[in-house]
């Protein structure tokens, strides 16, 4: 047990330097989704225009209509017996 006590802060100490040299590592670097922009013949989309307020809706406020969905159902009809 003490020489394992011994040795305690020597592999301490190795832990903490191989800790200090990862954390100053250059972040990896993330995959591009396209085509590799430092490639000048490859190929890419063509630029197109498509106008913000093409689809534009007035949204200003009105009475609200009439909700039908909040409609008590009507009472099922029953058949009328004829008298004899």
């Amino acid at each position: 047990m003490t020489l394992f006590l011994d040795r305690l802060p020597k592999f301490a100490s190795i832990l903490l330097l191989a800790g200090v040299i990862d954390g100053c590592a250059a972040p990896p670097i993330a995959p591009f989704a396209g085509p590799e922009p430092s490639d000048p013949a490859a190929q890419i989309p063509a630029a197109s225009y498509r106008s913000t307020i093409d689809v534009f809706a007035n949204l200003r406020p009105v009475e609200p209509g009439r909700w039908k969905g909040n409609e008590p159902a009507p009472p099922a009809s029953k058949p009328v017996s004829e008298p004899h």
